[in-house]
């Protein structure tokens, strides 16, 4: 109980690639690429940890990851803002194209 899920931050945000939501960058080449860790494999590490005396910290990387966060979750975007570029320049902002992506 209490646990706050969002799948539009795996189906749409956890993603890179042409012709995606969320653009490659850095010559990640052609083909979708990303991936998320679920709650199991998390448990798993967590658990595995533990027996080795170490304590797993997790990390949000906000706001280097924002871009994607807001592509997958273009509701909390303010309707001021709603003209950002990718962080590489290479496409705009669209936010009607980004609930549409997300409704996908």
């Amino acid at each position: 109980g209490g646990f706050y899920t969002s799948p539009q931050l795996t189906t749409v945000g956890a993603w890179r690639g042409h012709g995606l939501p969320v653009p490659p960058l850095y010559g990640s080449g052609p083909g979708r690429c990303g991936g998320f860790y679920t709650r199991a494999d998390v448990q798993q590490i967590v658990q595995h940890a533990a027996t080795r005396g170490v304590e797993v910290v997790p990390e949000i990387d906000i706001p280097g990851h924002s871009y994607a966060t807001l592509r997958a979750l273009p509701h909390l975007v303010e309707l001021a803002d709603a003209d950002l570029e990718a962080p590489d320049g290479s496409q705009a902002w669209d936010a009607g194209a980004a609930a549409a992506a997300a409704a996908v």
